[in-house]
């Protein structure tokens, strides 16, 4: 199981869009191009650092928990290690 965080680069407006797809790039690339589940994912934005004179930034991320289907872990023990991992601060839930 593995935790991904991903990113797109500062916009003025919110685009989940890049991120949505460098996180299933992430996760192809981490279950060799298996198939995989999402188990948890949450979306987010937040402010670039502000620099006077400059339009206000914004950058977007997707965060969440994948599951390789070659994982000898399965969906409810995958469940309960994400209800106890210290990242579960990501998810607001």
């Amino acid at each position: 199981m593995h935790f991904i965080i991903a990113k797109t680069n500062f916009k003025p407006w919110v685009g989940f869009d890049g991120a949505y797809k460098t996180f299933n790039r992430r996760a192809a690339e981490l279950c060799s191009e298996e198939s995989y589940k999402v188990l948890e994912q949450e979306e987010a934005s937040y402010p670039h650092a502000y620099s006077q004179g400059e339009l206000d930034y914004t950058i977007s991320q997707v965060s969440g928990y994948v599951l390789c289907t070659s994982s000898p872990i399965n969906d409810i023990k995958a469940k309960e290690i994400i209800v106890s991992d210290s990242k579960n601060f990501w998810f607001t839930d």
